[in-house]
């Protein structure tokens, strides 16, 4: 995977990372979103089919992002909003 964002999170033990996964012949690109600590790796949630992240936002205990497909003919966006752990 490539890393494409490292958030730094105040008041949590926590990093988050977002991810790229390209695509190969039997694998579909996706972003991936990932909760790292000094000893692990947990993957929060994984979106198939994009392969651009084009904003971020923390509000509260919530990330906010959104995600495109920048190779269809016709640009598809997601809006996708996710609740952060609590540790």
């Amino acid at each position: 995977p490539l890393s494409i964002e490292i958030i730094k999170l105040p008041n949590k033990n926590y990093d988050i990372e977002i991810c790229y996964f390209p695509s190969n012949a039997t694998v579909q690109p996706s972003i991936q979103i990932r909760k790292i600590t000094n000893d692990s790796v947990k993957v929060i949630s994984d979106y198939n089919r994009y392969n651009f992240l084009k904003e971020y936002q923390i509000k509260n205990d919530s990330l906010f992002i959104t995600l495109s497909d920048t190779m269809r003919k016709h640009v598809k966006e997601k809006k996708i909003g996710i609740k952060l752990p609590n540790e």
